[in-house]
């Protein structure tokens, strides 16, 4: 949910707790009963569309991430051995065109991220008869060719999932007015009470107020540490960016890839105001190997993350 779908949702459930609490606020109307009926399945149906959409937020970003991974790391690994090749026989274009880091592959926007994967992977093909000795053979290129195509198809399930996520969001607003509206008659009866009953009356319309979400909310906790002695590694460089459910990498704003510094001397860092979705992180330290996770943020709830890294043999 964003912000204010979280708030209009946050403020109906304190309303009809508030009802079911004091119930002899509303005793006087007859119709209380049946009108408190409609409202608790305007509720039921508003949280039901809310987790949908929460969901296939989640679900939507996982299965991309993972397919990004297991081809960035094969690719990778296919185009070091190619570069070895290049190296030794004094290729220097082929070197340019196959040598990257893993960090740099995994940071590329997906259309370049894949076009660089293609042409790892051709250059591979146009020098498979030289290349065995370097353990690049066919199978070799065919796995990392299916581990792309993998990829590509994640890429495009993320449209259908986005138009699923847009059509639940959509019927969530028309859920949320709808249940606003059934709140009404309660309104309309604590009204009656503004005088009578000053204390009841105000304890009301602070519910009925629309929440605020704090400034600087605190939304990831981070540690890192050396995976075999568990001391903190200040100094790591951490890179995150949020992952999009169109599948395309960000241009502009808050969410575009950060690169932040953990400077804590227990290894600690702590993100703050992330707003609601999936997030790539890469934990990059000297003399260890790189660690990514795909973490999920939810606005409101702390998440805490841990980074136990390994050094490089």
């Amino acid at each position: 949910m964003n912000k204010k779908q979280s708030a209009y949702v946050t403020m109906h459930g304190k309303s009809s707790t508030l009802i079911d609490e004091n119930p002899d606020k509303f005793a006087s109307n007859p119709t209380t009963p049946e009108a408190k009926t409609r409202l608790d399945q305007s509720m039921a149906d508003e949280k039901q569309l809310a987790q949908m959409q929460d969901e296939i937020e989640h679900s939507s970003n996982v299965p991309k991430a993972e397919a990004h991974n297991a081809a960035a790391l094969n690719i990778y690994e296919t185009g070091s051995k190619i570069a070895s090749f290049a190296f030794d026989t004094h290729n220097v274009e082929l070197q340019s065109k196959v040598s990257i880091s893993l960090s740099d592959l995994k940071r590329l926007p997906d259309n370049l991220f894949i076009s660089r994967c293609e042409t790892i992977l051709g250059c591979g093909q146009q020098y498979l008869p030289q290349l065995p000795l370097y353990l690049v053979t066919e199978p070799t290129l065919a796995e990392g060719n299916d581990l792309l195509d993998e990829f590509e198809l994640e890429i495009k399930k993320q449209g259908q999932r986005k138009i699923e996520r847009s059509s639940v969001t959509q019927q969530l607003n028309k859920q949320i007015k709808t249940t606003s509206k059934l709140f009404e008659p309660f309104d309309a009866q604590v009204e009656t009470q503004r005088l009578s009953d000053p204390v009841w009356y105000n304890l009301w319309w602070a519910a009925r107020s629309l929440p605020q979400m704090p400034k600087a909310r605190i939304s990831v906790k981070l540690k890192v540490y050396d995976a075999e002695t568990n001391q903190p590694l200040p100094g790591t460089i951490l890179t995150y960016s949020k992952i999009e459910t169109d599948g395309k990498a960000l241009t502009s704003g808050t969410d575009l890839s950060k690169v932040v510094k953990v400077k804590s001397a227990g290894g600690g860092l702590d993100l703050k105001s992330l707003t609601t979705g999936a997030y790539l992180f890469t934990a990059s330290y000297a003399g260890c190997a790189d660690m990514q996770t795909t973490v999920y943020v939810n606005e409101g709830i702390l998440t805490r993350v841990e980074f136990p890294l390994s050094k490089v043999a």
